[in-house]
């Protein structure tokens, strides 16, 4: 870690009240909870983070945050294939398809059902 990177804290309980709300160590804006405060750092202060993005400037607390925040600039998306949105994350994805439409996809098949018993009938007879 360069002399220049703070030491960011990865281990914050979101749920503990202790977090409720968080004094940016840098500019000293407040925000809500520990989400918030990843999102402010990683935004404005993503330099100070250490794995900072060398085309955008954003910084992540970990490598793999960095990996995936790459696929952007690289163009990689993700279509729902109910409806055609795109995404940059297949996991955001996937939350889209559960959360809106009720779906979710078969490992095996690729196939997409509805959640619940029609997934699970699915699954137990899937052989592709």
């Amino acid at each position: 870690m360069s002399a220049n990177v703070l030491p960011y804290p990865t281990n914050y309980n979101r749920n503990s009240p202790l977090f409720s709300s968080i004094s940016c160590p840098i500019c000293q804006e407040v925000v809500a909870d520990s989400r918030s405060f990843k999102s402010h750092m990683s935004i404005f202060h993503g330099q100070a983070m250490p794995y900072p993005c060398t085309l955008c400037g954003k910084g992540y607390a970990s490598e793999s945050g960095l990996s995936l925040h790459k696929q952007v600039h690289e163009g990689k998306s993700y279509v729902c294939p109910v409806c055609d949105s795109r995404f940059t994350q297949n996991s955001t994805m996937k939350r889209h398809m559960r959360t809106l439409h009720k779906t979710t996809e078969c490992f095996t098949c690729k196939g997409i059902f509805k959640l619940g018993t029609e997934y699970e009938q699915h699954v137990l007879h899937c052989t592709s």
